[in-house]
C-alpha cells in the first residue's frame, strides 16, 4: 500500500524524503554514537546459538526479533526488557535519533519500534529514517494506541502502510 500524503504532513513519502538517499548523511569526522544497550545486543548477535532463548526469534532459531524503544518512558521499559528475553536498542528521550548508529539492526527485518510513553511525530520520523538509513529494510511501528504502521525502505523510497 502506498503512503498516504498525510502520513507525515508536508512530506511525500513516495519519493526521497528531504534529500534522504541510500547513503549515510552525517559528518564522518565524528563517528556516530551507539544507542544504549548496543554493546549487549552486539554480544548476543555474535553468538547465533543463543538466539532461540530470546522472545520473537523464529522457530528455526535463525532470525532474532530486534526492538527499538522510544518515547518519554524509554528508560523504564528498557530496564524491564533488559531483565526479560528481549533483544533491543533504546533511543533516549533527549537524543537525536539521526546522531545514533543503528547499523546493528541491519539484516534483522522487520525491526519493531515500540512507543514507550509520549513520542512526537518529528522524533518518530527522524528515528524511522535513521534506522532505514543504517540498513534496516522494514520497520513496524507499534504505537501505544492506534494501528501498527509499516515503513519500508525500497531503494531510496520509504513507503507507509497500516498492518
Amino acid at each position: 500500500m502506498k503512503t498516504p500524503d498525510h502520513a507525515w504532513p508536508g512530506v511525500n513519502t513516495r519519493s526521497p524524503i528531504n534529500g534522504f538517499e541510500c547513503r549515510r548523511q552525517h559528518n564522518f569526522t565524528q563517528p556516530l554514537k551507539l544507542p544504549p544497550y548496543a554493546k549487549r545486543l552486539r554480544e548476543v548477535l555474535t553468538v547465533p546459538s543463543t538466539w532461540p532463548q530470546y522472545a520473537g526469534t523464529s522457530a528455526d532459531g535463525r532470525h532474532p526479533q530486534l526492538w527499538v524503544l522510544a518515547g518519554s518512558n524509554t528508560w523504564n521499559v528498557a530496564r524491564e526488557y533488559a531483565r526479560g528475553r528481549y533483544l533491543f536498542l533504546a533511543c533516549p528521550p533527549d537524543a537525536d535519533p539521526e546522531a545514533l548508529d543503528w547499523r546493528l539492526l541491519a539484516g534483522h527485518d522487520p525491526v519493531l519500534l515500540r512507543q514507550c510513553g509520549q513520542l512526537d511525530g518529528d522524533t518518530l520520523k527522524r528515528l524511522v529514517l535513521a534506522v532505514l538509513r543504517d540498513g534496516a529494510e522494514r520497520v513496524l511501528y507499534l504505537p501505544e494506541d492506534g494501528p501498527v504502521r509499516r515503513y519500508i525502505r525500497a531503494g531510496c523510497e520509504v513507503e507507509y502502510a497500516s498492518a
